[in-house]
């Protein structure tokens, strides 16, 4: 459904927005670059039959999806470097050797992964093997060609970098546009003024840029997408460019709205001051974003590439319903506010952009460190933080940020202050324990618990009916930019710290996390906004500065009623909302249900859950076996003899109006010890599956 929801989003901002700007004379258009989002399920299906093909060993077959995932993406070096090991397989040396030499050709240089390969073990006897191993070491100095060869980038004119179908591509693998821009120089731009007189930090930065002690504004981008309803006055900011979207990118609906489209090759700060402002979907874009895995990994690709993107919070962090926000990233800049609210921030991000100094935006730009450091300085620098402290607290990455606690001058004189040597680490994640629950037995959703895992977030939605979640989360990949060691910090940043354990392992680089559940509470002791949210930071440190924070959050759904007894046990969720006085429920994290669940224990071993019955507003009760499934005939109290399988989904019929979810049950009942039988072969097929996985890399 979830799906179906961000395609439905996707298009009625193009229909809906922008339908004005169709071609009224009915002929039929040429297919562009623009057009190629439709063929993106038929490239991931092909995609996701490759590691069955592979492990079953069908190497004709294989051989056949990969030439047919080369057509949609002829310049992957990856694809080639795994036509090259079926190739192998398939007992065809030479045009292996031809395949590992386009692989390298195109960017593949990673030379341990190709000479450990066993998989290529015939190729290192032939004499053309080591001179190709050659060419990929070499190859590592130079950035690789992303993209087909026809794509070139697009000179700047008179400061505009056009958007259009000579410098765009589509990149499947990600499922997103990529748009390649000329490095400007200074003959691109035309001179202009500001509208307002520079003030003493600006006027301290054009000194600095003078002096050459600063970048300045040139080989910066400015990305508006809301029609110039929330413009940078560009003219305040010389030799910065405005990227333009040309007519057959604008007719496609591209321009406007949420940038969950683009990735840029150029340093980009970019805003939309809009929000979906009706309907039963209404939010601000981040909230949209952090409620779909897809989305959020592709702002995690914008991060690591450069791009930082503002959007207003829009009614998604007031009193009224509180922090709604399902998770924390630093992926983004929210503002406080609505329209406009983005303007400060947007200002003061391009002006630190600017105080870099030269060597030091290069490196960065080269590490995809920019907008990391940026965060970094952003966040450490608003009024009340500024200090190592300050920043180690919840105080320092809210989900929302407030221009009345900007402090413009200390970020533009701190990002001028980094040095060649000194620069903030970047922090990444990733899971290796942790406990999940599973729909049907442990909630009543089709929904997962996991909402996304990326290297710089991680994010859970608290689902299932046990007191507590564990997880172990490593930090090992942060990396420092100069080589120097690292340290981390795992810091509690939002939750009731009686609810929560961190237990870091004696180097650091890990942790084991054990959240407990959380009904709604004030933020902190200074904001009695509420949130039903944990944020968990993790910050690497390598002696003189923190990281931009890490986040592991877990969202909390505040319209279940929830009762535990002191040891943890769950008594009864109650899902069953006030008529008169219903509670927001989002409709892209969880639907409403009818009903309340009440479980039940052994008397002689009361840590044994017997089952639970779950009670309809018309009084029909319906018992369950403890491992969800319905009791047909029997009694969880007694002995059950049948069962009958359940599982959830969610009915919706429109966009316009939220989810329900309801309960369905096969028509065939089983015996129990029977049924016990099956789940026992299941979950043991399960395991030896996930032990024996072979995926191509």
């Amino acid at each position: 459904m979830l799906r179906w929801v961000v395609l439905w989003y996707c298009c009625a901002l193009s229909s809906i927005l922008y339908a004005d700007e169709g071609d009224a004379s009915g002929d039929t258009e040429p297919i562009t670059v623009f057009d190629s989002p439709a063929k993106q399920n038929e490239y991931s299906k092909l995609k996701q039959t490759l590691p069955l093909l592979f492990n079953q060993k069908k190497w004709p077959e294989a051989e056949n999806a990969l030439n047919q995932l080369l057509q949609f993406t002829p310049w992957d070096p990856v694809l080639h470097y795994q036509l090259t090991r079926i190739k192998v397989l398939r007992g065809d040396t030479e045009a292996a050797l031809r395949s590992l030499e386009e692989a390298i050709n195109l960017g593949m240089t990673e030379v341990d992964t190709i000479d450990k390969d066993p998989i290529l073990s015939v190729l290192r006897l032939t004499t053309r093997y080591p001179e190709l191993l050659k060419q990929a070491a070499e190859n590592r100095s130079q950035a690789p060609a992303i993209g087909p060869k026809s794509v070139n980038p697009s000179p700047i004119s008179e400061g505009i970098a056009t958007l259009n179908t000579s410098n765009t591509f589509y990149d499947f693998r990600v499922g997103v546009f990529r748009s390649l821009f000329s490095e400007p120089s200074s003959d691109d731009f035309q001179t202009r003024s500001g509208k307002k007189k520079p003030d003493k930090t600006t006027l301290w930065l054009q000194e600095q840029v003078q002096a050459g002690n600063a970048s300045g504004h040139l080989g910066n981008f400015y990305d508006n997408r809301d029609a110039g309803h929330s413009n940078l006055d560009t003219a305040a900011f010389p030799l910065l460019a405005r990227i333009a979207y040309g007519p057959i990118a604008k007719k496609h609906g591209l321009h406007n709205g949420p940038q969950f489209r683009f990735l840029y090759d150029r340093v980009t700060i970019g805003n939309s001051s809009t929000a979906i402002t009706g309907g039963a979907f209404w939010r601000s874009h981040p909230r949209f974003a952090y409620s779909d895995p897809q989305l959020t990994a592709l702002l995690g690709a914008q991060y690591s590439s450069n791009q930082l993107y503002l959007y207003p919070e829009h009614l998604d962090h007031d009193p009224e319903y509180g922090d709604l926000f399902p998770a924390n990233t630093p992926y983004l800049l929210i503002s406080q506010g609505s329209s406009g609210s983005d303007q400060p921030f947007l200002k003061a991000l391009f002006e630190a952009l600017a105080a870099l100094k030269p060597e030091v935006k290069d490196k960065l730009i080269q590490s995809g460190a920019i907008m990391p450091t940026l965060q970094q300085l952003f966040r450490y620098s608003n009024k009340g933080i500024q200090s190592d402290a300050a920043y180690l607290s919840g105080a320092a990455h809210p989900s929302v940020f407030d221009s009345a606690n900007l402090d413009r001058d200390y970020l533009v004189r701190s990002a001028n202050a980094l040095e060649l040597d000194h620069l903030p680490p970047i922090v990444r994640l990733k899971v290796i324990a942790e406990e999940r629950a599973l729909s049907g037995s442990d909630y009543s959703s089709p929904r997962p618990e996991v909402l996304f895992n990326t290297p710089q977030a991680i994010a859970r939605v608290f689902r299932g009916k046990n007191f507590s979640r564990k997880m172990v989360i490593s930090a090992e990949n942060s990396t420092d930019l100069n080589g120097a060691p690292l340290t981390f910090k795992w810091v509690l940043l939002r939750g009731d710290p009686e609810r929560v354990t961190i237990q870091p392992s004696a180097d650091g680089t890990s942790a084991e996390l054990q959240i407990c559940h959380h009904v709604a509470r004030p933020i902190s002791s200074l904001d009695s906004l509420e949130s039903s949210r944990v944020d968990i930071g993790v910050f690497a440190g390598n002696g003189h500065y923190w990281s931009a924070p890490a986040f592991i959050t877990y969202h909390f759904l505040k319209h279940e009623e929830r009762i535990y007894d002191e040891q943890g046990r769950i008594l009864s969720i109650d899902y069953r909302t006030d008529e008169a006085s219903p509670p927001y429920i989002d409709p892209m994290i969880d639907g409403r249900r009818d009903w309340i669940d009440n479980f039940h224990y052994s008397e002689s071993s009361p840590s044994q859950l017997l089952g639970w019955t779950r009670t309809f507003p018309d009084r029909a009760v319906l018992e369950f076996a403890p491992q969800g499934v319905l009791i047909a005939s029997g009694s969880h109290s007694g002995t059950i003899q049948s069962v009958k399988g359940v599982r959830y989904l969610e009915k919706q019929t429109s966009p316009e109006t939220p989810p329900t979810i309801v309960m369905e049950t096969t028509d065939n009942e089983i015996p129990y010890e029977e049924f016990l039988k099956r789940l026992e072969n299941a979950q043991t097929i399960q395991k030896n599956s996930a032990k024996n996985d072979t995926t191509i890399p």
